[in-house]
């Protein structure tokens, strides 16, 4: 008799059922070997936050069992070690023992040093410093400097300082949170993600001229978007940035072509609207139906034209006056706070 098959929704193959195991807890089954790449995968990327039922839709993070059952008993503890220690980092309270090859932690306490759980060693529960009388912070309060200058924000979820050395303002923690590395929030429905890319916390004055003068500037502002995003941009370990050949051909290139881009659309989009066959056969079935009127069709098109283009540069100035509104008041935010950002 033929042993009854299954569909793993992983590798999109028909297996016999005896290369399937169940999860006791949410009943989905996926082919060992499936689960076994999945386990390993999560292993070696460290994102235990991700580590839920592959079933779409499925929010069983209760899967310890089944890797378990699927993997070797060296896999199986170094995954589970793996992700204990993964657990501990996400609680700001916890300090990791500063003795070369121990894996020891403590919880931080009232007292200014902590003692390691495995080889009892005291230290420092901010610099991380073994104790010893008259202790001075020192290395703490650099290390929070150096981070600090390097653009580093503490994850609103876990509390971890996050560094982003370019890219968007997005950043995935890896306890799983989503924020924004310019107001430090959580990205959701009420996070204003413009605010945060104009930067109205500590704008530049570069960018705050760049606002005021959107008018003049506009047509560039693809290359200058992908300039202020640094999306090319790379940063050695002090933070300084590194710039090459490719990098600032990509700029130039994106500088010289933004505003032939934003002309062609502005002429093309008028003319498409107004020459298209659809509307063309709509537009010339209102026009009077006599011989004589033919002279005043060129001039009805070239009016229709120059209304579109109108409207399109109407909302361009709006648009740019928005921009400019922004430039002004991030000026005088930067002006009068000041201080209160240092």
């Amino acid at each position: 008799m033929e042993a009854e098959k299954k569909y793993c929704e992983i590798c999109y193959e028909t297996k016999s059922q005896e290369y399937f195991y169940i999860n006791p807890i949410c009943t989905h089954s996926f082919c060992v070997p499936c689960m076994k790449s999945y386990f390993m995968n999560i292993l070696s990327t460290r994102e235990f936050y991700s580590m839920n039922c592959p079933s779409q839709g499925c929010e069983n993070k209760e899967l310890m069992s089944v890797a378990k059952k699927v993997l070797s008993e060296e896999e199986y503890h170094a995954l589970d070690e793996s992700r204990f220690f993964f657990i501990l980092s996400l609680d700001p309270n916890t300090r990791w023992c500063p003795v070369p090859d121990c894996k020891g932690y403590s919880h931080v306490t009232s007292l200014q040093y902590v003692s390691c759980n495995v080889c009892a060693c005291d230290y420092c529960k901010d610099c991380l410093q073994r104790w010893e009388d008259k202790h001075k912070c020192q290395k703490a309060n650099e290390f929070h400097v150096y981070m600090k200058n390097l653009g580093a924000r503490p994850c609103p979820g876990c509390k971890n300082l996050v560094e982003k050395r370019s890219g968007c303002t997005s950043m995935t923690c890896r306890c799983g949170t989503i924020f924004c590395m310019v107001c430090g929030k959580i990205i959701d429905n009420n996070h204003d993600g413009l605010k945060c890319f104009i930067g109205l916390e500590d704008p530049s004055y570069l960018l705050i001229l760049g606002l005021l003068l959107s008018p003049i500037l506009f047509p560039f502002h693809a290359g200058f978007y992908i300039f202020r995003t640094r999306s090319f941009d790379e940063k050695d370990d002090n933070g300084k940035s590194i710039y090459n050949c490719k990098n600032l051909t990509l700029y130039f290139i994106m500088f010289v072509i933004s505003p032939i881009i934003v002309l062609f659309i502005i002429f093309i989009a008028a003319g498409y609207v107004i020459f298209s066959r659809e509307d063309r056969r709509n537009f010339n079935s209102l026009l009077p139906k006599t011989k004589f009127f033919w002279p005043l069709k060129p001039f009805v098109y070239v009016l229709a034209f120059v209304l579109v283009l109108v409207l399109i540069i109407l909302g361009y100035m709006i648009f740019n006056i928005y921009l400019a509104g922004l430039g002004f008041v991030s000026l005088i935010k930067k002006l009068c706070c000041r201080k209160n950002f240092r």
